[in-house]
Formats: C-alpha cells, structure tokens, sequence
C-alpha cells in the first residue's frame, strides 16, 4: 500500500482516533498513529474474496489498534501514580541534595551508573524545571519515552537511596 492509498484512509482513522483521545491533541496525534498500523494490518490480513469492503475491514484493525493502545495507557497511568510518589520523594529531599552539592552540584546525587539519558531528563525536569512535553523536544524523544526515563531514573535515585 503506497503513501497515496494511506492518504485515503486518514478521515477514517482521525475520526476513529478523534473519538477516543478525549479532546487531547497529544493523544489524538498518538492514536492516529496506531490507526495506521491498524490499516497496515488490514492490508496484510485482508482477503477480497469474502466479499467486504477493505474500508470496513480497515476499520476494525484501526479500532483494535487504538483500543489496545488505550488499554496500554491505562496501566501506564497506574504506574504514573508510583512515579508521583517517587518524585515527591525526591522533592521532599531536594533540601537536603541543596546542601550536599559543591562545584558538581547535581552531579553527586546521581549514580555513576546512570544512563546519560536518564541523567539528561533528571536535569532538565528537577533542575530547569521543563515539562516533559518541553523534554521530549529538546531531546528529540517521544514524551512518552521521556516519562520512561524520568521514571527509571527515579526508581534508580530511590534504590541507591535505600541501599545508603
């Protein structure tokens, strides 16, 4: 299926993606993309001769697509609530990190194992305080995987805080 054929195919997977996001452009934008995996896999399972329109078809690989992708969000958000309590940990602590830093500043309260990319969001979000979205932009990664990091990275500064 080339790009022009696809093209015919986004009134139907906005539509399907405009009905689920809630009024969020982000996550329109996300589920408009799972759309089209959604017609992708239309197209590979698709079988003309049983006598249904490839449109109609599509459209349940579209809603399949996006719905499980919701169903993913989901159990993100749940585990958005953990990530909340851990950077409210470190918030709670931040005084005492204050007090610790010298010429290297933020770079004591990381671990030497940590992966710079971890470490990039941890700075940008505790230190310059940019929202993820912000994040995400400067550093060329999807929000979500923003969210990812800042949360592995959290859960890192947590476990060698216990091991202390």
């Amino acid at each position: 299926m080339d790009s022009q054929e696809i093209q015919e195919f986004l009134p139907l997977v906005k539509g399907v993606a405009k009905r689920y996001s809630g009024g969020d452009k982000h996550l329109q934008e996300d589920l408009e993309q799972e759309g089209f995996l959604g017609i992708l896999d239309a197209q590979e399972r698709f079988d003309a001769s049983k006598r249904v329109k490839f449109s109609t078809y599509a459209f349940f690989w579209v809603k399949k697509r996006i719905l499980a992708y919701l169903g993913k969000e989901f159990e993100l958000q749940t585990s958005d609530l953990q990530e909340r309590d851990l950077a409210q940990e470190v918030s709670q602590n931040k005084a005492e990190m204050a007090e610790a830093e010298d010429e290297q500043g933020f770079q004591l309260c990381v671990p030497q194992d940590m992966p710079k990319a971890e470490e990039a969001v941890l700075r940008l979000f505790f230190e310059q305080k940019l929202p993820l979205d912000k994040i995400a932009l400067r550093l060329n990664l999807s929000r979500e995987k923003v969210r990812q990091l800042k949360f592995k990275a959290l859960r890192r500064l947590k476990a060698k805080a216990i091991d202390r």
